[in-house]
């Protein structure tokens, strides 16, 4: 790997090391939703979610589309989905 890829990867790992960016992963994780569900679903307020999602957007962690008023946020590709995955279960075995 190249040191940009390395320094690339790092910081995902940064971001996913967020509890509160993590948990906002973990509620789209299987379908799409918007800022308000994200809130509901995991208790952050509203303007923490949105900076969250800035983040994680900006870094192609998520994705999103406008429809009317709301924007819908969900995982970017699946490879996000794997790593996650593979998290899930590598704590699960712990």
């Amino acid at each position: 790997m190249s040191e940009c890829e390395i320094n690339k990867l790092s910081d995902i790992f940064k971001l996913l090391g967020s509890s509160a960016r993590l948990r906002i992963i973990l509620a789209i994780k299987d379908r799409e939703l918007c800022v308000a569900e994200i809130v509901k679903m995991t208790g952050i307020s509203y303007s923490a979610v949105s900076q969250q999602l800035k983040e994680l957007k900006f870094n192609n962690l998520v994705k999103c589309r406008k429809v009317k008023n709301f924007i819908y946020y969900k995982i970017s590709d699946l490879h996000v989905l794997t790593i996650l995955e593979s998290g899930i279960v590598h704590v699960k075995e712990c």
